[in-house]
């Protein structure tokens, strides 16, 4: 069992396990133990050590917990077992962080328990076995359908399996005029039920957003300002279901790896403009890349356009931070981070540039002047 914070958000679990004897030895100190399970121990040839019994391991926050505390019994998180039967407490123990991840893909207010794409592709699933169980049955009645024969036309079963042969009197034949064997006729419509068992499977594959998950690609009939509208139809529609699973799943990951790392000296000093201050962390998700993409494309079509008006006002380039749009088409392309020149070492180049360009202009001018002087004038 789970419970929620009073921002929703999972941080404690009330674990039931059942343990053997011999686990519990493994696991427990003997001396916490409950009188009866040390009797038990005790008295190894006459109790079962595959005896299971219960136990309550609760995990929650607790009161006045620090995250710098040496003891486990003063950390933030609680990590408590107890002895259900006999109400013992065996251990007192604890967590700086919340050790569970506990992703939940969609919730109500107020719910608990999330739920899953599969519960709302459920119904259609079941659906889909039953068609297919339909579709066999009917696919094997075409192929080996059932034969009608008279009761007295046949010496013994007939024999419908490929290459068998069945005996007829031919008496009975004459009368019939013919083969007194013949099959059911059957007007199995197989293709309809296939149209009808795709459509529901559809329905499954939009239910796990299939869809959707298929990041619309630019296409020889595709103009760019369709691909940017296709990009946002999908940021729409998968943006809550990604931020759900980033906040639930993705997050105390990082934060607890963070925390922990930082613990053990892993990273440099913290530098003191951060000291004391909240870190948040900032996420690249697919959600976030097609969002920056779709802007991207927008960028690029508003400087097509203004380039266009150039040749009316020259002036309106000047809207454009060049730079800028440059990085953020490297951001929503993903590019390795050594591929685009950091702006410390632009600004470098740049002066770099502009006082070679002044070294030269004041070279020409002290040529110029000589070439004056030289010639008089």
């Amino acid at each position: 069992d789970i419970a929620l914070d009073d921002e929703g958000n999972p941080d404690t679990v009330f674990q039931f396990r059942r343990f053997t004897l011999r686990q519990v030895e493994q696991r427990f100190i003997k001396e916490r133990l409950s009188e009866n399970l040390k009797r038990s121990l005790e008295n190894r040839g006459e109790a079962n050590l595959d005896m299971k019994i219960d136990f309550l391991r609760v995990v929650e926050p607790r009161a006045n917990g620090r995250v710098d505390a040496a003891l486990a019994r003063n950390m933030p998180f609680t990590n408590d077992w107890m002895e259900i039967d006999s109400a013992h407490e065996i251990s007192e123990g604890g967590f700086r962080e919340f050790p569970f991840v506990i992703p939940r893909w969609d919730t109500s207010s107020g719910e608990v328990y999330g739920r899953s794409p599969g519960m709302i592709a459920l119904p259609d699933s079941e659906t889909s076995n039953a068609m297919s169980e339909t579709i066999l049955v009917a696919g094997q009645k075409a192929a080996d359908p059932p034969f009608f024969a008279p009761n007295d036309s046949s010496f013994d079963a007939i024999n419908s399996f490929s290459g068998g042969i069945s005996y007829y009197d031919v008496d009975t034949a004459v009368q019939l005029r013919g083969n007194p064997f013949f099959s059911m006729k059957n007007d199995y419509n197989l293709p309809i039920t296939r149209d009808m068992q795709f459509d529901t499977r559809q329905q499954i594959e939009a239910a796990f957003f299939k869809n959707v998950f298929n990041l619309p690609v630019r296409g020889p009939e595709m103009t760019a300002t369709e691909v940017i509208t296709r990009k946002e139809e999908f940021i729409r529609e998968m943006g809550a279901t990604f931020g759900r699973l980033e906040s639930d799943y993705l997050a105390p990951q990082v934060e607890t790896a963070f925390s922990l790392l930082l613990r053990a000296g892993e990273f440099d000093p913290i530098p003191e403009i951060l000291l004391d201050r909240n870190v948040r962390f900032e996420y690249t998700s697919p959600i976030k890349r097609i969002r920056e993409q779709a802007e991207a494309a927008a960028t690029r079509l508003w400087v097509q356009e203004l380039m266009e008006l150039q040749p009316i006002k020259p002036e309106v380039m000047d809207l454009v931070n060049v730079d800028e749009v440059g990085r953020h088409a490297a951001r929503a392309l993903d590019l390795p981070i050594g591929v685009v020149t950091s702006q410390d070492d632009v600004e470098a180049i740049r002066t770099q540039r502009a006082e070679a360009e002044r070294e030269a202009l004041e070279r020409e001018k002290v040529a110029q002047e000589a070439e004056i002087a030289a010639t008089g004038g």
